[in-house]
């Protein structure tokens, strides 16, 4: 028998049943909303810890954006008890956002294993670097220092970023040191296979040896004028020591490679602090020459002062230069040393107490034995201390010489 509901009872059965739905509804979207969140805030983590792992921001752009396109869009706003968009909708984008936060997660670990693996790869081969360069006889213990420190470092490394700086720090060393190992047996390469074509290899690389250390010691004549040398000679000496005590060809090339390495420290040395002009004096031969840093430009013969009024002796500077000139001599008529007013065409003044480089139109001869005891002004009587020289010498060393100009007389 069918039970008969009363119109109130009817009512509050559907009343019931609509406050099931709405209810059941509201936990539904309470939970796919929070799931939303918890989504989204798991890959905002995530892109804060890739950022501070070391990641590049060109690596992460791309889930920022994603990110902040699914952060603008919004829920819709029908709360309907039978409509599910608000659900349907976090449940949507917080799928997005967990697929998202995986494929960050993915990029992640593929690139600290990328990095590890290439710093893995530049340490090997700096180690392989530091032994060939060993066996070719290079000084390589500051090397073996640098990789021990970077060995230790990996060691404690575990994110992209840690990898990726110690590759930025292994990396120059490694292209430095196989430049310097490349370079080491390109030349002792080339000194074995110049001296193959001798009869005697071995006694050819020596005389490489020989004529290299006396150029060399010829750069550090000149360098002593201006530098301590000392120094530099016994490193030379040393380096070409043991080079020549080497019996075996291989070893022979090595030493030459050590002396040619020591004769580009000197010349480097000799580069840095040579002066860019500038002009040398010597009394005992007779002659001048004047350079550009260590390079030679011009020579001459020269008169300097007789006994009795000797050029003096030093580094002095270039600082006045007269065109024409004439000489006036402080002494009185009747003096041994007094000369009538002497007119040149160039002088360049360089001891303030009257010492120049001058052309002097009333000698013929210059060189050695010039600067003899007799009358200055004569061609074997040495001056009253200036430097005498040929009027096309004078004329190129005024057209050359700058005010400032160095002038060392030895």
């Amino acid at each position: 028998m069918w039970m008969k509901w009363s119109p109130v009872a009817l009512v509050g059965l559907a009343l019931i049943a609509f406050s099931s739905v709405w209810g059941h509804q509201v936990i539904a979207e309470h939970i796919a909303a929070s799931s939303y969140n918890g989504a989204r805030t798991q890959l905002g983590a995530d892109l804060r810890l890739a950022h501070r792992d070391g990641l590049f921001p060109s690596e992460l752009q791309r889930f920022s954006a994603r990110m902040v396109a699914i952060d603008s869009r919004v829920p819709p706003h029908d709360k309907t008890p039978w409509s599910g968009d608000a659900t349907g909708f976090y449940n949507r984008e917080g799928a997005r956002l967990s697929r998202l936060d995986q494929r960050l997660e993915h990029l992640i670990r593929n690139v600290t294993l990328a990095a590890s693996r290439h710093v893995h790869w530049l340490l090997w081969n700096y180690g392989q670097l530091v032994a060939q360069g060993q066996g070719l006889g290079m000084q390589v213990q500051h090397e073996k220092a640098l990789l021990q420190t970077d060995r230790l470092n990996l060691s404690r490394s575990s994110t992209a970023g840690q990898y990726r700086a110690l590759a930025g720090t292994a990396a120059p060393q490694v292209q430095t040191l196989a430049g310097l190992v490349h370079a080491r047996q390109s030349d002792i390469g080339s000194i074995m296979s110049q001296a193959r074509h001798s009869s005697h290899p071995v006694e050819a690389v020596r005389a490489r040896i020989h004529a290299t250390v006396a150029s060399a010691t010829a750069q550090l004549n000149q360098l002593s004028l201006f530098a301590k040398t000392s120094q530099l000679r016994r490193w030379l000496a040393r380096t070409a020591a043991w080079a020549l005590g080497r019996t075996w060809l291989r070893y022979a090339a090595q030493g030459a490679a050590d002396v040619d390495a020591v004769v580009a420290a000197i010349h480097n040395r000799v580069s840095h602090s040579m002066p860019a002009k500038w002009v040398l004096v010597s009394t005992e031969g007779e002659w001048i020459e004047w350079f550009q840093g260590p390079t030679m430009i011009g020579q001459s013969l020269a008169t300097t002062g007789n006994p009795s009024l000797p050029t003096v002796k030093g580094h002095f500077t270039i600082f006045a230069k007269f065109s024409p000139f004439t000489f006036v001599s402080e002494d009185p008529p009747g003096s041994p040393d007094w000369y009538p007013p002497s007119p040149v065409s160039y002088a360049m003044e360089f001891q303030n107490q009257g010492y120049f480089i001058h052309d002097a139109p009333w000698r013929s001869a210059f060189g050695p034995g010039t600067n003899g005891p007799g009358q200055p002004g004569t061609n074997y009587g040495g001056t009253h201390g200036c430097v005498n020289v040929p009027l096309n010498v004078a004329a190129e060393l005024f057209a050359w010489a700058p005010i400032g100009t160095p002038v060392v007389v030895v």
